[in-house]
């Protein structure tokens, strides 16, 4: 979600459920505060429309937070279709198998997985690396990349790879010997 986006939903949120929270708390009369804040036309509805309409404001407040939730729920697998029906299989474990894929090779000293799901293009994948000292880094990721492309499909069954994203976080140093 962009920051725009976030900062958008966070308004709507707030707004909403400040709404509808003051309408409820004006709706009961024996508030001495509120009263004096009242406007001529909120003298004239009666105090269940107020408690109705708070309510109302409210429920739409919480509308964008509870689709947000059954999104990241959503989001913790990545599903595709097969004949028989849908194979979801959880983030962790594809980022657990990438991390295997990747420790084939010998110039990885580290590596951290990141999965996001995209739902028009597929899965990005993050990764990022810790290597050894020496590493051709051009030819490493690009073997990388495709090898964990070729994987994630071949064993996995995940056709929609949006991007591997390789970020060398580190290059640690070779242990010099000792004489």
């Amino acid at each position: 979600m962009s920051a725009v986006r976030k900062v958008i939903f966070a308004v709507y949120t707030f707004l909403f459920l400040s709404a509808g929270f003051w309408l409820i708390f004006t709706s009961r009369r024996g508030v001495e505060v509120v009263s004096r804040f009242k406007e001529e036309w909120i003298r004239r509805i009666d105090p269940e429309t107020l408690a109705a309409a708070g309510a109302a404001f409210c429920l739409a407040g919480l509308i964008p937070l509870v689709l947000k939730i059954a999104e990241m729920k959503r989001s913790r697998y990545v599903a595709f279709e097969n004949p028989r029906g849908e194979v979801a299989i959880r983030l962790g474990t594809v980022e657990k198998f990438i991390r295997r894929v990747v420790s084939d090779f010998r110039e990885v000293v580290r590596a951290k997985t990141a999965i996001i799901p995209h739902r028009r293009s597929g899965v990005e994948i993050i990764l990022d690396l810790v290597l050894n000292e020496g590493a051709n880094i051009p030819s490493l990721t690009e073997g990388m990349q495709k090898k964990v492309s070729a994987q994630l499909n071949e064993l996995l069954g995940i056709e929609n790879i949006f991007r591997v994203q390789i970020n060398v976080v580190n290059i640690k140093a070779l242990q010099q010997r000792e004489e």
